[in-house]
């Protein structure tokens, strides 16, 4: 079994990290359309939009308010889904990444 597969089967996907650079497993669940929850750590902030394209905690209780949310509207786990899978195809695809080095090279 492929992690795609997990994620497909996830009603939500957490990262509790305390300390990370860009999450590749949010990246990939995100580019699944699941719903992510998220520590509120740089690296999480540089790919999360609270209330856009996944959810942030700040506090254990919060991060257990966010899950009950997500559990109970299924709706709104669908438009954070969405709008994850958006964010990732637009942001992270081969023409935006060359695009970036191009950039980068010329600065």
């Amino acid at each position: 079994m492929y992690m795609a597969d997990f994620y497909r089967h996830a009603a939500v996907v957490l990262n509790t990290s305390l300390a990370e650079a860009i999450p590749n497993s949010i990246l990939e669940a995100m580019y699944l359309e699941r719903p992510v929850v998220v520590s509120n750590i740089p690296g999480n902030l540089a790919v999360v939009e609270n209330n856009v394209n996944g959810l942030v905690y700040t506090s254990y209780e919060h991060l257990v308010d966010h899950l009950v949310t997500l559990l109970n509207d299924r709706q709104l786990a669908q438009r954070l889904g969405k709008s994850a899978g958006t964010f990732v195809s637009n942001q992270f695809n081969t023409i935006s990444e060359i695009a970036s080095y191009i950039q980068l090279y010329n600065e």
